[in-house]
């Protein structure tokens, strides 16, 4: 009887392993390469904002061990200033929506905007950031043949 619990568990193993190896990394290519024109552009819209927000996510999601610690750091990042505009009282589209033509809101909505995302930027900048950021480049150029923030 336990020959069948065997085979199941082996199955499972088995399946298990082949899922952490080449196609792991295969499926984070494919995101990567689906992806690229949003990691090279500068979103303005808001629709182009949330979809830049949620391809972070999705990425962190996909990436391979080897540089999943990095890709969890630069989406806590973005994740980190969409908070800080949610913080502020704003959407995404009232931001694009605002433009450069900020006359018809309140300073001091205003004000906590600038402070909260001056805040989130600090996440942008740094020895810590620019490795994950670098790391995760040479990763996916090397298993890839694309690199995410590069313009490449």
């Amino acid at each position: 009887m336990r020959r069948p619990a065997l085979l199941v568990s082996s199955v499972l193993l088995a399946a298990g392993l082949s899922a952490c190896g080449g196609d792991d990394v295969a499926a984070y290519c494919d995101q990567v390469e689906q992806s690229a024109d949003l990691l090279e552009s500068s979103p303005t819209e808001a629709e182009d904002v949330e979809q830049f927000f949620s391809t972070f996510e999705r990425l962190a999601e996909a990436a391979p061990e080897e540089i999943s610690s990095e890709w969890q750091m630069l989406n806590e990042s973005f994740q980190g200033l969409q908070q800080a505009i949610e913080d502020s009282g704003f959407t995404t589209q009232e931001l694009a929506d605002l433009g450069g033509n900020a006359q018809d809101v309140d300073p001091e909505r205003l004000q906590t905007l600038q402070e909260n995302i001056a805040e989130a930027e600090q996440e942008f900048s740094g020895p810590e950031f620019d490795q994950a950021s670098e790391r995760i480049d040479s990763f996916t150029q090397e298993n890839c043949g694309v690199e995410p923030f590069s313009g490449s």
